[in-house]
């Protein structure tokens, strides 16, 4: 076939163009953003409102940093199935008098003032196994060249296994869940030298840090891959946040605090400054992570992914076998010292704790730990009265139980067809009258309040106790890093440099 050469410079010119198009676009060395949202909870009862909501509010903040068409998938909850997948509670929603009674002496009152409706996300699917790893498959392969990957988890999480503390579990929607074994062998889809960002909420999140290591395995040494990680806690703790409330401004969890420095600007819209402790005009992962212990007022104790690597190869202990290594810096080092030693994101954390626990020791992490035993012992003398008060109330409970039951003795099965009875109006009204005109019924009623207000000191007890743990435990960070080059390789000492530089990556 012979081409003229006027038509052959034609097409020359054409093709010449379409790449040059194509290279305005990407731009030399552009980054293009890919974000993987994974969320929701188990079930319907696990799968509360504020889950959604969390998605909404990243997909605020990437719109407003104006990367609301940077390539983004969403498998959350039952994805676009109809059915009422989500919890939520409506401070509106009343429940009669007799239905608190009776669930609150003779059933539960858990759920009680619960509802339900289909998620509204625009989602690609349901947060199953099967989708998520069709999607590293078709999507996560591909990525190449200045791709970059963030995976946000918001949904739940459970325990490690005996052997293993750190694998860790994200649960998925009426599915097998994702060890963090598991998981890795998703990311490992992904080509090592695109960097991975990972962000996840959930309970135990802290055991998804070891996914710097083959098969999640510190024993097996450090993955190829380019991962950095911001978890909400330790892998042994619960974390905050999941709530059935519909009221943003209630909201405390890990991402609540990670988005917001970022984003710079709160759920509600309120304007916040970024985080900038190195000063280079930017804000990173690692700084809004630091935003984020600094400001939570959680029982959430926050990791990071270089936390996991220093904790595996530094140390603050003289070994127990082999030679002893001089010099090595602990959490009783003196305070001045180890300051001088953090990093900028540390050094905020340290200043920002010390001013809020009102800490001046020179050795500050004895000060710390005096601070925390202080405030166990508190708490133990709170939940002492408190569980004090939940004997009596139990035995109140037992006789209120006794009164209804001596009445209408099927009220002992809430699906009993007499039970029924017994809810509709007159029978109701009467039940009502007889309970609250009992000798013991204000009593009963003081104590509630008197548990749940013991309840609240309980909490900011913890609270207290959680900023002295994670001011401790950034004392660590800070002594493991000064103590590293004592303790490895110049290898892997590069590596460590490598991992900071990830997390100090920033949208």
């Amino acid at each position: 076939m012979k081409i003229k050469f006027q038509h052959f410079m034609s097409l020359l010119l054409v093709g010449a163009a379409i790449v040059s198009i194509a290279s305005e676009e990407k731009g030399p060395g552009k980054e293009t953003h890919n974000f993987l949202t994974i969320g929701g909870g188990y079930s319907p009862s696990g799968n509360q409102v504020s889950l959604e909501k969390n998605v909404l509010y990243l997909q605020r903040l990437l719109k407003d940093l104006g990367l609301e068409d940077a390539p983004q998938s969403l498998y959350f909850a039952d994805g676009k199935d109809p059915g009422r997948d989500l919890q939520f509670r409506d401070p509106k929603f009343r429940i009669p008098a007799i239905n608190k009674y009776m669930a609150g002496f003779v059933g539960s009152t858990k759920g009680l003032d619960n509802q339900y409706r289909t998620n509204e996300l625009e989602s690609d699917g349901a947060s199953k196994s099967a989708l998520i790893s069709k999607w590293f498959d078709e999507k996560g392969k591909k990525l190449a060249g200045d791709d970059k990957l963030l995976v946000y988890f918001t949904g739940h999480g459970g325990k490690g296994e005996k052997k293993k503390p750190f694998n860790t579990v994200m649960y998925l929607w009426q599915d097998k869940n994702y060890r963090v074994a598991e998981f890795v062998k998703e990311l490992d889809k992904v080509d090592k030298d695109i960097p991975v960002t990972m962000i996840m909420v959930q309970c135990y999140s802290g055991g998804f840090s070891h996914i710097i290591f083959k098969e999640g395995d510190p024993a097996k040494g450090l993955s190829e891959h380019t991962r950095a990680g911001f978890y909400a806690t330790l892998n042994t703790r619960l974390a905050a946040g999941c709530t059935p409330d519909i009221n943003e401004a209630n909201y405390r969890e890990y991402s609540t605090y990670f988005w917001e420095a970022l984003y710079g600007q709160t759920r509600l819209g309120k304007a916040v400054k970024k985080p900038d402790y190195n000063r280079d005009k930017k804000t990173s992962f690692a700084e809004a992570h630091a935003y984020t212990i600094l400001k939570s007022k959680t029982i959430d104790i926050p990791v990071k992914t270089s936390d996991a690597f220093l904790r595996h190869f530094s140390k603050i202990k003289q070994p127990e076998k082999g030679d002893k290594i001089e010099g090595l810096m602990t959490t009783e080092s003196e305070f001045e010292t180890l300051f001088k030693k953090a990093g900028s994101c540390e050094k905020a954390i340290l200043r920002g704790l010390s001013n809020q626990l009102e800490m001046k020791d020179k050795n500050r992490g004895k000060e710390a730990r005096d601070l925390a035993k202080k405030i166990t012992d508190a708490k133990k003398k709170i939940n002492d009265e408190k569980n004090k008060l939940n004997g009596e109330k139990g035995k109140l409970r037992t006789a209120f139980a006794n009164l209804i039951k001596k009445d209408w003795p099927e009220a002992s099965n809430p699906y009993h067809p007499t039970t029924r009875k017994l809810l509709r109006k007159d029978a109701a009204q009467a039940m009502v009258k007889q309970i609250e005109a009992h000798k013991d019924f204000k009593r009963y009623s003081e104590l509630i309040d008197k548990i749940e207000d013991l309840g609240k000191q309980v909490h900011d007890e913890d609270r207290k106790w959680v900023k002295c743990q994670r001011f401790i435990r950034t004392l660590e960070n800070v002594a493991l890093e000064a103590n590293l080059p004592k303790c490895v390789e110049k290898c892997t000492l590069n590596r460590y440099e490598e991992l900071l530089s990830a997390e100090n990556a920033s949208l």
